[in-house]
């Protein structure tokens, strides 16, 4: 129930996100072709086994009504082989040393590791026809407040399948948003 509620604020919120900020967050290098899109599918055929199954997962998942990719105004076809796409979406998930340094002690030319590792979703989409690269982006995993009720309390590393599941989900809200700002501005 508490991740119905959570989704359901993260959706309400969308486009007052999207309305706050006037530029895209991701890169756009062609912004007519990325409006011209209507049709879209996700590859996951670069992806390894455990990778593939939670982007197909959150395809599943947000596919459904009121998903998140329904917030998309583009239809999903479940086959990039099958209708030609005018966009196919890809998604890459990779793994970072995160170090850092503690304000106000001293310094003993040694990085201190933090958490073990943070993910990182790389959202590409590409034109169907030209595989030209209409949108780009990079996008850390959302904050699970289930993962964490306790906000005093400093969080374990969460479970890899719910990292990608979040990292996906904020890349998506994110061009959603990057999208309704491309075309509220060719609009003007």
């Amino acid at each position: 129930m508490r991740n119905f509620i959570g989704s359901l604020f993260l959706l309400l919120s969308l486009p007052l996100a999207a309305h706050a900020r006037s530029k895209p967050t991701g890169k756009i290098p062609d912004v007519a072709a990325f409006n011209n899109v209507r049709t879209y599918c996700i590859d996951t055929s670069e992806l390894s086994g455990p990778e593939a199954y939670d982007v197909k997962g959150f395809i599943h998942r947000e596919s459904r009504p009121k998903g998140l990719l329904t917030k998309l105004p583009w239809k999903l076809q479940p086959d990039c082989r099958e209708g030609s796409p005018d966009a196919i979406a890809k998604i890459s998930f990779h793994m970072l040393n995160k170090i850092g340094t503690v304000i106000g002690t001293p310094s003993n030319d040694e990085l201190t590791p933090m958490d073990p590792y943070a993910l990182r979703a790389y959202l590409q989409v590409f034109g169907g026809e030209t595989q030209k690269l209409l949108y780009e982006l990079e996008a850390a995993p959302l904050d699970n407040p289930e993962a964490n009720p306790d906000p005093n309390k400093i969080p374990d590393q969460e479970p890899l399948p719910l990292l990608r599941r979040n990292a996906a989900y904020r890349a998506f809200w994110t061009m959603i948003g990057d999208l309704q700002i491309t075309s509220k501005n060719g609009k003007n």
